[in-house]
């Protein structure tokens, strides 16, 4: 559920932008459970997920770890987490 756009390097695990558009997902750690923009990074999270065909907080059981955050405001696209 993320578009890759960082590669692996000796400073940093490939990443991907968050793509956002068919579900709604919720990010769980033992501090709290987060929408992506209120992400703290870095961190680890559970994956949440909500579908329009049902599922509702659904736990998938993977585990993400949030890298940083792809600014595209320029585009006006806003603040989206990045993921490995």
């Amino acid at each position: 559920m993320n578009v890759p756009l960082a590669d692996a390097g000796p400073d940093h695990p490939p990443s991907g932008v968050l793509a956002s558009d068919a579900v709604v997902l919720e990010f769980q750690n033992p501090s709290g459970t987060y929408f992506a923009h209120d992400l703290p990074a870095p961190g680890r999270y559970e994956v949440l997920i909500t579908s329009g065909a049902g599922l509702w907080r659904y736990r998938i059981g993977d585990e993400v770890e949030v890298t940083g955050f792809f600014e595209g405001a320029a585009a006006g696209l806003g603040r989206a987490p990045m993921f490995h």
